[in-house]
């Protein structure tokens, strides 16, 4: 059957009317986003956020400042009492320099143990040749427990502290200062007891190492320990 070319035009007309157009195509998924996408944030939520913030970096601040304080106090609570503990070493042992008193309290020298200081020389004869070997450690410790009275295990551990590590010479001038003022305050006859048993126990300090192979000779840096030792207590 055939039809008019009027005819045909009216049909195909019709037909792209259920079509859309090319702007109506592109706009449908922009349409769509725009029902998808988020609202922007209000002003209040954002103000809500950044208070909150604020208030955390506060409450760090206040803890610092806290922590701070707690610090500083213990640090004046250990000035003070170091401070009371030189002022008694300070009428014990004679001795002024702040540097030595501190030396003396780090090792754990107060007014309970203070009495080792007599026996510093053995522990620099001990050292004398740069080691301390077990047999003069051990001698050490025995005259060290034979004149501590009462709680021996703070004189035990002031002792070991020298025999592991070297002490420097303010531990020797402690000493020093320590027993001019123990043989001011002692008669003759105590004084030269004291030197004559220092200078017996530094000498057995000396031999704790020595062998019937070397015949029983005490090393050289021994023995100068133990003339600097004669010659302190000469002064």
């Amino acid at each position: 059957m055939r039809i008019s070319v009027q005819q045909w035009r009216s049909r195909h007309d019709a037909s792209r009317k259920d079509v859309p157009e090319n702007d109506e195509v592109l706009a449908e998924p922009l349409q769509t986003d725009r029902l998808t996408r988020k609202p922007p944030a209000k002003k209040g939520k954002q103000m809500k956020t950044c208070n909150a913030l604020d208030s955390r970096l506060r409450a760090l601040e206040d803890e610092f400042f806290r922590q701070v304080d707690i610090k500083l106090c213990e640090q004046l609570r250990e000035q003070i009492l170091r401070e009371g503990k030189r002022e008694k070493l300070t009428k014990l042992v004679s001795i002024e320099d702040q540097s030595i008193l501190d030396e003396l309290i780090d090792y754990g020298i107060n007014d309970e143990t203070v009495a080792v200081l007599l026996l510093v020389p053995l522990v620099f004869v001990a050292w004398a040749d740069g080691h301390v070997t077990d047999a003069e450690r051990q001698t050490v410790i025995e005259i060290v427990m034979r004149y501590s009275p009462g709680d021996r295990k703070a004189y035990l551990c002031v002792i070991e502290q020298w025999l592991d590590r070297k002490p420097s010479e303010k531990l020797w001038d402690a000493w020093k200062a320590y027993v001019q003022a123990v043989r001011k305050r002692s008669s003759g006859t105590v004084a030269a007891i004291l030197s004559e048993k220092l200078l017996e126990h530094a000498g057995r300090v000396a031999k704790a190492s020595t062998s019937y192979l070397n015949l029983k000779r005490i090393a050289i840096e021994k023995q100068q320990a133990l003339a600097r030792l004669r010659e302190a207590l000469d002064d």
